[in-house]
Formats: C-alpha cells, sequence, structure tokens
C-alpha cells in the first residue's frame, strides 16, 4: 500500500472468510517524498487446494474496506525429514509454484528430481553440480540426523499403559451397572479398549474416549460398558497396545457391593458391642459374686 495519508491504517488477512494472524507480518511506515505514507504486510503460508486468501485495508480516506483476493502466483518449499532408526534418515525438499511440484531433492538417492519442463531443466543443472549435491546432503546430516539421534529414543519408546478396572455406577431396578476400564500413562498413542463376556466381545452399550495427552509424551485412554449383571457372567476388558507382545486381560472382580460391605461393617460394630458388653457384664457378676463370699 502507498500514497495514503494519514499514516493510521488496518490491515486483515483471511483465509476462507476467517481471520488469519499466524504467519503475518506487518511492516513499518515509511514516508515518501510528497508526505504521504507507504506500508507493506506478508502473509507466509502453505497452499491447500480450494482454500481462499484475502487482504482487507481500512482507511480514513476509503468509504468502505477495501479488500483483494489473493490470484496471483505465489511459489513455497516444503521440507521434510524421516528418520526409521538410530542410524538412517531422509531429506524431502520439494520446492512448489502456484501449487504444483516442479522439483524434488531426496538425499537418499542424492539427487534432484523435476516435474514440467522447467523443473526437468533445473534438475538436470542442478544434477550437474557436485558441490551443490554436496551442500544439500550436508543439510540432511546436519539437521535429519542430528534431530533424529536426539528425539528418537523419545519418540520410538515403549511404555506399558497402567490398567484399572472400577464399577462407577451400580446397577438399581431395570437400571444397569456402568464399569469404567482406564488405561494410564502409555506410549504410543494408538490403543484400542476391547470390552468381554464370558471371553466373547461386546459392541453395544459401549462407550470409549479418544487417547487424551496428559502432556509429558505420555496418554490416557477410558471406556465405559453399561451392563446387566447376572450370576457367573464374566466382564472383562482387553486391551491391546504396542508395548505388549500379545493382547492383555484384565477381569472384573465384583467383590462385594458398598451397600454389602457397610452392612457387613455395621454388623461387626453390633457384634463387638454385644460382645464387650456381655463381657463387662460377665465380670460384673463375677466380682458381685465373689463380694458376696467373703
Amino acid at each position: 500500500m502507498t500514497g495514503f495519508y494519514p499514516p493510521a491504517v488496518k490491515v486483515t488477512w483471511t483465509k476462507n472468510n476467517v481471520n488469519v494472524t499466524e504467519g503475518m507480518t506487518l511492516g513499518r511506515y515509511s514516508s515518501n517524498s510528497d508526505g504521504s505514507f507507504s506500508l507493506f504486510s506478508v502473509l507466509g503460508f502453505t497452499p491447500e487446494e480450494g482454500d481462499i486468501y484475502t487482504c482487507t485495508v481500512e482507511h480514513k480516506a476509503l468509504l468502505w474496506p477495501l479488500t483483494r483476493e489473493l490470484d496471483g502466483y505465489y511459489a513455497h518449499r516444503r521440507v521434510r525429514c524421516a528418520t526409521w532408526d538410530m542410524e538412517k534418515a531422509e531429506l524431502i525438499d520439494s520446492s512448489y509454484f502456484n501449487k504444483m511440484e516442479y522439483l524434488r531433492y531426496n538425499s537418499t538417492m542424492n539427487k534432484f528430481t523435476g516435474y514440467m519442463e522447467y523443473g526437468l531443466a533445473l534438475a538436470e543443472e542442478l544434477n550437474r553440480d557436485p558441490a551443490y549435491l554436496r551442500a544439500m546432503y550436508a543439510v540432511m546430516e546436519r539437521y535429519c540426523r542430528y534431530y533424529g539421534l536426539k528425539y528418537y529414543p523419545h519418540v520410538n519408546k515403549r511404555v506399558q499403559p497402567e490398567v484399572q478396572l472400577k464399577l462407577i455406577k451400580q446397577a438399581s431396578g431395570r437400571h444397569p451397572a456402568m464399569l469404567m476400564c482406564s488405561a494410564y500413562d502409555f506410549y504410543p498413542k494408538a490403543i484400542r479398549l476391547t470390552w468381554l463376556k464370558d471371553g466373547k466381545e461386546v459392541t453395544s452399550d459401549v462407550t470409549s474416549s479418544e487417547e487424551m495427552a496428559d502432556g509429558d509424551w505420555y496418554y490416557q485412554s477410558h471406556s465405559h460398558l453399561e451392563y446387566m449383571p447376572k450370576s457367573g457372567e464374566k466382564i472383562s476388558c482387553m486391551v491391546e497396545h504396542a508395548s505388549f507382545s500379545k493382547s492383555m486381560i484384565y477381569d472384573w472382580n465384583p467383590g462385594l457391593s458398598g451397600l454389602e460391605k457397610g452392612k457387613i461393617a455395621v454388623g461387626a460394630c453390633v457384634l463387638m458391642l454385644g460382645m464387650t458388653a456381655a463381657v463387662a457384664g460377665l465380670i460384673y457378676h463375677r466380682k458381685k459374686y465373689k463380694g458376696q463370699w467373703e
């Protein structure tokens, strides 16, 4: 933007009619020889098919905001590092023009591959330059392999989940009970929790959450099962995870319900009070009987 006065101006970028601030840079006002001002704004982005970008300018001299849709030509570059183990790493460096890839460097082959007429000619020229190829390969050594060695032990580790089975709702009349199978502190992210009744998979009345990040490289996941308890029925939660050599099955042991435990506790207290009273009465009776004979 150039030739405007006064200098106050507002610039807004949108992507598909949604305001965008990430990647936006707004330059400083610069004065022109005629007393007017100039200003530039840059938006960095990765083009995706179907995306529409617009730039809107608001200024006192405009009766209404001025909007321009991005319809010109633009270029971008995409650099990717892939690491499979502690030794192997690969750099893929792709160049695009108007969303079309025209040049790609692959460090495994240590050569450029061209697409379309311009890309084919450029790849042929670059592949004839050993110094440039060495420089590109050095990028892989410096960044891909370095960060691969640094982070591979973390991203490739496997940590077994801590699994818990809980009864979170008692059955009442026609209302079913609810069990929760929880897996905590596992890595990597992918995990599968499956409910079993007498060894057979249950798919109805099951609700499962997605894997949730704890923020410390570890994840947790939960699955709920609604069911009507039946005598002799065996309920289990099967957990499948990369840290296990086989599927792990955890059986639900209902034990005593909270109400039953409460009844037993009350009964035990009453029994203890009764025994205490009986012993106290016996001691009192013996002392009284002994006193009569002295």
